[in-house]
């Protein structure tokens, strides 16, 4: 394999999902990637943030709380689930994890369709 991605930390080998998937999303990503990327990763997401390592718990919080600042990405997190991956979220023992959760679903109940 290609051990030597991402930030320079060697602790864990980075935040994988699944045995050789890495969740990434480029910060550019175009809209059909982040639609992608939403259908097939927050179900996952998920399954996964309830004990999942701080540091991927903060990159899906925080790319929620910037999705959600979209009207038409609101409706859609919460159709796929979205606040089930959030709530736990909010009560992170990370302190970031909490306020980018807290931001996400602040960013959520703006919507009508959501409130």
């Amino acid at each position: 394999g290609h051990e030597t991605m991402g930030n320079g930390s060697s602790r864990g080998g980075g935040s994988k999902l699944a045995e050789g998937e890495e969740f990434v999303l480029e910060p550019d990503a175009n809209e059909n990637e982040m639609d992608d990327f939403l259908r097939v990763h927050l179900s996952r997401c998920i399954e996964y943030a309830n004990d999942a390592d701080p540091e991927l718990q903060r990159e899906v919080a925080e790319k929620l709380a910037n999705e959600a600042v979209k009207p038409h990405r609101q409706s859609q997190i919460v159709k796929l689930d979205g606040l089930q991956l959030l709530l736990p979220l909010t009560r992170s023992k990370n302190k970031e994890v909490q306020r980018l959760a807290a931001h996400a679903l602040a960013n959520l109940s703006v919507n009508q369709d959501n409130q």
